[in-house]
């Protein structure tokens, strides 16, 4: 369980918003994700990093919890850093 700990700060500031996620959203619409769509998929990564943190973090369902952020940072990455275009 301690080993887990280490992940779970990122999660939360980012989930809970303490790190700001509107240049994210910004970043998400100058990618060609609809301005629309992009706050909802802004909070659902944000639903995501908060649910399987706690989820590693207490060894509540950890394989799929890690897989769901694994299935998250891997399309956020590719949006997010401007190196993968």
């Amino acid at each position: 369980m301690s080993s887990h700990a280490f992940s779970l700060p990122s999660s939360f500031f980012n989930g809970f918003g303490i790190i700001d996620q509107f240049f994210a959203v910004h970043e998400m619409i100058a990618r060609g994700i609809p301005a629309n769509l992009a706050p909802a998929f802004s909070m659902s990564g944000r639903l995501v990093e908060i649910l399987a943190g706690v989820g590693l973090v207490f060894g509540f369902y950890p394989e799929i919890c890690a897989l769901a952020l694994i299935v998250f940072m891997i399309p956020a990455t590719l949006v997010a850093h401007s190196f993968w275009l």
